[in-house]
């Protein structure tokens, strides 16, 4: 199981450049993400996404799938890859 740093690191990889803001909380049950604009404007907020016992391929797919919706709204992020030590567990 990854330590909450690492669920952190994931996440917060997956959407570089831009600023996104992580908590771990229900005992490391349950994630909630904000990425940000740098105005600081919300596009995208995930309140409640449970992660214990999420399998690192399953966590990634979902982070794929929030990717395509932050790209849909006209932002570049950087290449997120298997290879990228803050993108895996």
């Amino acid at each position: 199981m990854p330590t909450d740093e690492q669920v952190k690191e994931c996440i917060k990889s997956a959407f570089s450049p831009l600023r996104c803001g992580v908590e771990v909380w229900d005992y490391s049950y349950r994630v909630k993400f904000k990425v940000l604009d740098a105005e600081g404007n919300c596009i995208l907020d995930e309140p409640d996404l449970p992660i214990w016992g999420v399998e690192e391929n399953r966590l990634r797919m979902k982070l794929s799938w929030y990717r395509d919706r932050v790209q849909e709204k006209g932002f570049v992020l950087d290449d997120w890859q298997e290879h990228n030590p803050g993108a895996s567990f």
